[in-house]
């Protein structure tokens, strides 16, 4: 049996900021927030455009609380939130913040040897910039300093498991599990990222493909297929991956797309030249 992969596409539609470094959508649709290379926070809608929110922001790692109400993000060393476009809250000041995730109503991140989730704090996490909180079970998936190593943390025993390294040798990093807690993909420093199953355990490959990112049901995966000269990137096309068949289709547009987010029905992306944009996807 042949099974195909069937995507309703929308035209492709465009964001209006021209110097866009990192996206992310909201999880309850209909906003994303931005950040500009110079490090400008801001949300978008299509009914309100661009709104400022914060200044000086580390162009990574923006993550929306799971009722869409807040926005974090790493600011001035500390890790902050905003709600209703205002700064409602900051860390202690970190030499090393990583960057915030969420699980549930609290807070994720790392700073100065430490992991924090809420109010709870656990030592040994020194110079780790992305965590990944399963939502399911609580583990915290991330990897070491040098990227050998995929580990998960489990806050409740305080133990830690090492799951696996690449077979080559290359880094690992921005572990994401997936909406429903039974998949984790894990970006590597060259072709191709892993798919890592806590039931089966074994890694499996899918190359060529970066910056990939889970779809609000889990089943599906977007990422892009780039070409670069060794120094900027030349194009960059999106596809997506259905997880059950393991097929990937091509996504209609320009080879420009760049760090595509799945939103709760579209597409988001950047382009090489600092543009954004979406697709409508069903």
């Amino acid at each position: 049996m042949i099974l195909v992969i069937v995507l309703v596409v929308g035209q492709s539609q465009s964001i209006d900021i021209s110097d866009a470094a990192f996206l992310a959508p909201s999880p309850v649709g209909g906003e994303v927030a931005l950040v500009s290379r110079d490090g400008v926070l801001y949300r978008w809608s299509p009914e309100n455009a661009l709104v400022r929110v914060a200044d000086s922001v580390l162009a990574w790692g923006v993550s929306w609380s799971p009722d869409g109400s807040a926005i974090a993000f790493v600011r001035n060393g500390r890790i902050s939130i905003a709600r209703n476009d205002k700064l409602t809250w900051s860390s202690q000041r970190f030499a090393r913040p990583g960057y915030p995730a969420w699980l549930g109503g609290d807070l994720v991140y790392t700073g100065d040897g430490s992991l924090f989730i809420g109010e709870q704090s656990f030592n040994g996490f020194s110079l780790v910039a992305t965590v990944s909180p399963n939502p399911s079970t609580r583990e915290i998936a991330y990897t070491d300093i040098e990227g050998k190593y995929l580990l998960i943390f489990n806050p409740s025993s305080g133990e830690t498991d090492t799951v696996f390294s690449d077979p080559e040798g290359l880094a690992l990093f921005a572990p994401q599990w997936s909406p429903d807690g039974k998949l984790l993909v894990i970006c590597r420093a060259g072709p191709g990222f892993w798919i890592w199953s806590p039931q089966k355990r074994e890694p499996r490959l899918i190359s060529p493909g970066e910056a990939p990112s889970w779809s609000p049901d889990g089943r599906r995966l977007v990422y892009q297929v780039s070409k670069d000269d060794g120094h900027n990137i030349l194009s960059s096309e999106l596809y997506i991956l259905d997880i059950a068949s393991g097929r990937s289709e091509k996504l209609p547009g320009k080879p420009d797309r760049l760090m595509p987010r799945f939103g709760a029905d579209a597409v988001f992306y950047l382009t090489i030249e600092g543009g954004a944009g979406f697709l409508r996807i069903d």
